[in-house]
């Protein structure tokens, strides 16, 4: 399942939101990992800004490193599900642009 893949920050999460996290990168992954022949490694670092006592805003970078070129998506977002699913959309457009356009 996940056995390229670098996470930084997950430790600073709390345990509900660290398990939404995992459960969507991991369906994610299944999803991207399809597009290119092949990932050579996939970093995922997530920052947690401006705690207050119900809301957090996150900011979210994705780094697939293939062997033709590296993809880098940057989002935030007030909301963890929203924000995972910005950005890995956005990475699966980014990479069906490059592999289509070949």
């Amino acid at each position: 399942m996940i056995e390229n893949i670098q996470f930084i920050g997950l430790n600073k999460l709390e345990d509900f939101e660290k398990d939404k996290f995992q459960s969507l990168t991991s369906k994610y992954y299944d999803k991207i990992k399809r597009i290119p022949r092949e990932i050579n490694s996939l970093t995922i670092h997530i920052k947690q800004h401006k705690k207050t006592d119900h809301t957090s805003k996150y900011s979210l970078c994705i780094k697939l490193i293939a062997p033709q070129k590296v993809f880098e998506v940057e989002k935030i977002e007030w909301d963890l599900t929203k924000l995972l699913h910005k950005s890995f959309n956005a990475l699966e457009n980014e990479l069906l642009h490059h592999y289509n356009s070949k």
